[in-house]
């Protein structure tokens, strides 16, 4: 009996999120954007050029890259190595 009342509640608490999620959150943007000042062929090149970066999970923690500077050409491939499971913040060191 108790085991059934635990699931029924557990189940009502996702009913719950599911709807707040789909009546109280707001609604993301477009993928397009019909009005858009971007040229139809950008990116042009696909070169993408990154110097002194320096990047944090969190503001409050210690930057995790500093100064990180490279270029990866158009058609180049590149692998990224490493445990990424946080977004990363952009800021000073």
């Amino acid at each position: 009996m108790v085991r059934q009342v635990a699931e029924l509640e557990n189940n009502m608490n996702s009913v719950e999120r599911v709807v707040h999620y789909a009546q109280s959150l707001e609604q993301e943007a477009a993928h397009e954007i019909a009005d858009s000042p971007v040229s139809p062929d950008w990116p042009s090149q696909g070169k993408i050029v990154m110097k002194d970066v320096v990047m944090r999970y969190r503001p409050e923690l210690p930057p995790v890259l500093k100064g990180l500077s490279m270029t990866i050409s158009p058609g180049e491939k590149i692998g990224v190595v490493g445990r990424l499971v946080s977004p990363f913040v952009l800021g000073s060191p």
